[in-house]
């Protein structure tokens, strides 16, 4: 019998468990999204292309929304500042920064779970429950 901690990766049914804890996702359809995105960057080692609409659509509250307080303001920043400076650009920017955050904001919500993994991780056992409370939504 299992208990409430298991060991970090001991198999991919219990990867699937601990990325599902991490998202707190109710939906199947939005968790395979996420898993295969993620999937992806394991696969690739790296960063990757990986489409997400809410992102696309909301930018760094997306990732405010996931957790990322620090990521979202600078996300946040960095998209003013770059259509600001930039006023030869002005609104052409603008969709730039849109499609950029709608394909790489996956990656940043990955890394953001790969940092809570770590955290929860004690003697090579993840604790679930911390992992949950790391994880999730602003509004779960």
């Amino acid at each position: 019998k299992k208990g409430e901690n298991e060991k970090m990766g001991e198999n991919f049914e219990e990867k699937d468990e601990l990325l599902k804890i991490y998202l707190d996702l109710s939906s199947e359809k939005a968790y395979s999204k996420y898993k295969k995105a993620f999937d992806l960057y394991e696969e690739k080692g790296g960063i990757a292309w990986s489409w997400n609409w809410a992102a696309f659509l909301l930018g760094g509250y997306y990732l405010f929304y996931r957790k990322s307080y620090l990521m979202s303001i600078v996300t946040n920043l960095a998209a003013v500042t770059f259509i600001s400076l930039l006023p030869a650009i002005g609104f052409l920017g603008l969709p730039l920064i849109l499609i950029l955050r709608g394909g790489f904001y996956n990656y940043l919500n990955y890394l953001r779970y790969k940092k809570c993994l770590n955290k929860a991780t004690i003697n090579g056992v993840v604790d679930k429950e911390i992992l949950r409370k790391l994880g999730g939504r602003i509004f779960s």
